[in-house]
């Protein structure tokens, strides 16, 4: 069997993205306190500059890894899929998390202050006690989102009728 030089490039081109895609997920992997913050930073940048924000995250290989605590502010993670994803305290001040999916993520306490999270999905996500003031959610779905009273909402912004919302778009 005769294989093309064309043939040949795609498949080296698949072997090393397969293998960079392994690399992002040792980086971002675990849920040990102790992991260095710069490998995790390293791994999302990756995942960006290869444009696998998105199929990483639909492919739940993300769904366990702990961003709690971390420091976010200023980032770029928009496009990202972090389905079911763990950022309980995370400070995430002007963070543009727009277009992103935080579908059952935990944003607990998480400081979300001018984030950007236009036509984000924060479906079934968990925002008790976070802070959102100043953040853009315009097109964001709050499908079942679960929120309290010590959720801070942006000036002008109408949170859900109740603490567990039912309708898909505010």
């Amino acid at each position: 069997m005769k294989i093309t030089k064309a043939k040949l490039k795609q498949i080296i081109k698949e072997e090393i993205e397969k293998e960079q895609k392994q690399k992002i997920l040792s980086l971002l992997g675990g849920t040990d306190a102790r992991r260095d913050p710069n490998h995790i930073f390293q791994g999302l940048d990756l995942m960006k500059a290869l444009g696998a924000e998105q199929e990483l995250g639909k492919n739940y290989d993300l769904a366990n890894v702990n961003f709690s605590n971390m420091d976010f502010s200023g980032r770029d993670l928009s496009n990202f899929n972090f389905y079911m994803a763990g950022f309980y305290e995370a400070k995430m001040v002007g963070t543009d998390l727009s277009n992103t999916i935080l579908e059952y993520a935990t944003l607990t306490h998480a400081d979300l202050a001018n984030a950007d999270l236009t036509n984000a999905d924060l479906s079934h996500t968990d925002l008790t006690g976070a802070n959102l003031t100043g953040a853009k959610l315009d097109g964001a779905k709050f499908y079942e989102t679960e929120w309290d009273e010590d959720t801070v909402w942006p000036d002008g912004f109408t949170p859900p009728g109740d603490k567990k919302s039912t309708l898909a778009d505010y």
